[in-house]
């Protein structure tokens, strides 16, 4: 073998390298695999903060979207514009809707629909809020079922080949003997989600500017007639 070839000295001098180099390699092995054990951990410790994060801002969210189907569906001037046709009760009605979409319209887009399915008044209009709910299937049928539950469904909205998904939450409005007279429908759209995302630093970008593209965000009721939709926003503008 050539090692038996070797000089005593050139052996020693192998050696002494081989007992210096041995132990750096295993320290420099040791050094990476805890150098990845505290990535990882950091890496879970990041993911559930960002995750408790997360949840917070949408249980804040949605909080308040209950809160608002609460207030309208125990609304007066509700209940009085789904009972009647007086215009003075769509314009109080109106008037309480907006005042709600002020306070809690980040969060969704809150629309009055009668018994029928029908849109009777909205603050905004975009392809999300539509004129007429079907009563045989998805969240006005549940409402209809259980009228003092707030009841949450997925729904979908396509644009072209690309589908949308987005939230419906809804409850009864009931009379003081029980008898449903509407309901109070919120949309809960991605650009609504990622308004509630911000605090949490995490936002939805993929769907947001669809969302918001769709959304005029502008003032205007679906009321009863035309006159009075007008009449509405002029005296709105005023106050």
């Amino acid at each position: 073998m050539i090692i038996k070839n070797w000089s005593f000295y050139k052996k020693i001098f192998v050696g002494m390298i081989l007992a210096a180099f041995i132990p750096m390699l295993l320290g420099y092995l040791a050094l990476i695999q805890v150098f990845n054990m505290t990535y990882e951990n950091n890496l879970e410790q990041e993911a559930k903060t960002a995750i408790h994060s997360v949840c917070s801002s949408l249980e804040v969210g949605m909080e308040s979207i209950y809160e608002a189907i609460d207030a309208l569906s125990h609304n007066q001037a509700i209940l009085d514009m789904l009972r009647s046709d007086d215009e003075q009760n769509d314009f109080l009605a109106y008037r309480e809707l907006y005042a709600i979409s002020s306070a809690y319209g980040d969060y969704a887009n809150f629309c009055v629909y009668d018994t029928e399915g029908t849109l009777q008044t909205s603050v905004v209009q975009n392809d999300y809020v539509k004129d007429k709910l079907p009563l045989d299937w998805s969240v006005l049928y549940e409402s209809a079922r259980e009228p003092e539950k707030v009841i949450v469904r997925n729904a979908r909205i396509y644009r072209g080949e690309e589908k949308e998904e987005f939230l419906r939450v809804a409850q009864a409005v009931c009379d003081g003997e029980g008898e449903i007279q509407g309901f109070i429908v919120a949309v809960v759209s991605n650009a609504h989600f990622d308004y509630a995302l911000k605090g949490s630093g995490i936002e939805n970008t993929k769907s947001s500017s669809q969302a918001a593209s769709a959304d005029t965000g502008a003032p205007v009721s679906n009321s009863k007639n035309e006159s009075e939709e007008k009449s509405m926003q002029k005296t709105m503008k005023i106050e």
